[in-house]
C-alpha cells in the first residue's frame, strides 16, 4: 500500500492544536471539524477542505496544462470556481462549468450536461478539474471515455475518487439509499473504488499517473498549508503520461507565494487590529474623562445645595412653606 493511501483519522494532537494558513481565503488559525466530524479538516472561515486547499495550490501551477485548451470545471463548488475562472481569463481560454444536476448554482454552472455524454468538440480541453465526481455516476466507463475524448494534447484532468486501498471497487448503482449509505458512505454514492480505479481510467483511454499531494509540495510547506501530503490525486491525459516534475516545481513554488501573501495579510490586519485597539482605548479614556467631570460637578452641586440647606433664612422658608402646605391641605379637607 502505498504511504499516501493512509486514512486521514490518526491526525495527530499536535496537529489538531496547530494553527494553518488556508490557501484558499487566507484565514491563519485552528481547523474545525470536516464532514462526519473528521478533526482538523475544515477551514473556520471558509469551510474548505484538505483537497481544497491542495487544489488552490496546484491550479496556480497549472498553467501549462491551461494553455492548451478550455478549462472544465465538472461539478463547480463555489470555494474554488472563482479562482478558475480567474485562471482560465488569465490564459485567455474558456471557463466551462457543468453540472448534471439541473438545480445546480447558476452563477458557476454554464453547461448543464453529464460527463459520459459532453457536448464538447473531441481535443478541446485543456484542464479538467473533476474531483469526487465519478463515485456519483453509474456508468464511469463512459465518463471516462468521454473524458479521454475531449482531452486535447498536451491536456490534462486533475481526478480525485474515494478509494480504499487493499480491496477491489465495490459498487452497484441499483443500490437503495440505505444500502448506499452503508456501503458507500453517501446516499448519492453508487460505488467505492479500490485499487483497480488506475485500471478502469486506462481502460477508458486514459494515461494516468497516481500522485500524493505530498509529491507536489514540501511537507513542512503542506502542513503549514492544511494539505494532506498522504492524500492521492490521478494526473489524467489522452497521451503520453504526465511529466510531474515541472508541475512539481510550479506547485512548490504558488505555496510558498500563497504563504507569502498570507503572511502579509496576517500582518496587515494585525495591523488593521492595532490601529482598532488604539482607536477604541482613546475613545475609553475619553469618555473616562468625561464621566469624571460629570462625576465632579455632580459632587459640586450636591456640596452647594447642602450648604444652602444649612444658611438660617433657607432654613426658614422651608419651614413657612411646610407650614402654609398643612393649612392648605386642611381647609382643602374641611371643604371636601
Amino acid at each position: 500500500m502505498p504511504p499516501h493511501a493512509t486514512p486521514k483519522d490518526d491526525v495527530t494532537a499536535d496537529a489538531r492544536a496547530t494553527s494553518i494558513l488556508c490557501p484558499v481565503c487566507l484565514h491563519l488559525g485552528r481547523l474545525g471539524p470536516g464532514p462526519g466530524g473528521r478533526p482538523s479538516a475544515s477551514c473556520r472561515r471558509c469551510g474548505s477542505l484538505e483537497r481544497h486547499r491542495a487544489l488552490t495550490c496546484l491550479l496556480e501551477g497549472a498553467g501549462a496544462a491551461v494553455a492548451a485548451g478550455s478549462l472544465l470545471d465538472v461539478a463547480p463548488t463555489p470555494l474554488l470556481a472563482g479562482r478558475l475562472q480567474a485562471l482560465a481569463a488569465q490564459a485567455e481560454v474558456t471557463y466551462v462549468g457543468m453540472d448534471f444536476d439541473p438545480a445546480a448554482d447558476n452563477r458557476t454552472v454554464t453547461l448543464q450536461a453529464s460527463l459520459t455524454d459532453l457536448p464538447l468538440p473531441d481535443d478541446s480541453v485543456g484542464l479538467m478539474v473533476c474531483f469526487h465526481v465519478l463515485e456519483h455516476i453509474p456508468d464511469d466507463a463512459a465518463a471516462m471515455a468521454d473524458m479521454a475524448r475531449v482531452l486535447a494534447p498536451g491536456g490534462a484532468a486533475v481526478v480525485q475518487v474515494p478509494r480504499r486501498p487493499g480491496r477491489p471497487t465495490d459498487e452497484d448503482p441499483s443500490a437503495p439509499v440505505e444500502e448506499r449509505l452503508r456501503r458507500f458512505g453517501q446516499a448519492d454514492h453508487v460505488r467505492w473504488y479500490g485499487d483497480d480505479f488506475e485500471d478502469r481510467l486506462r481502460a477508458g483511454g486514459l494515461s494516468v499517473t497516481t500522485l500524493a499531494f505530498g509529491d507536489l509540495f514540501d511537507a513542512d510547506l503542506a502542513f503549514v498549508l492544511g494539505i494532506d501530503a498522504r492524500e492521492p490525486l490521478w494526473l489524467c491525459t489522452a497521451g503520453e503520461a504526465y511529466d510531474t516534475a515541472p508541475l512539481a516545481r510550479a506547485c512548490d513554488t504558488a505555496a510558498r507565494d500563497i504563504l507569502r501573501r498570507g503572511i502579509d495579510a496576517a500582518g496587515e490586519q494585525q495591523h488593521e487590529s492595532d490601529e482598532q485597539l488604539r482607536a477604541t482605548t482613546k475613545e475609553l479614556r475619553g469618555a473616562r474623562r468625561r464621566l469624571e467631570r460629570v462625576r465632579r460637578e455632580r459632587d459640586e452641586a450636591q456640596q452647594r445645595e447642602q450648604h444652602l440647606r444649612r444658611r438660617p433664612d433657607v432654613r426658614v422658608v422651608g419651614a413657612v412653606g411646610r407650614r402654609v402646605r398643612r393649612v392648605v391641605r386642611r381647609r382643602s379637607e374641611g371643604r371636601g
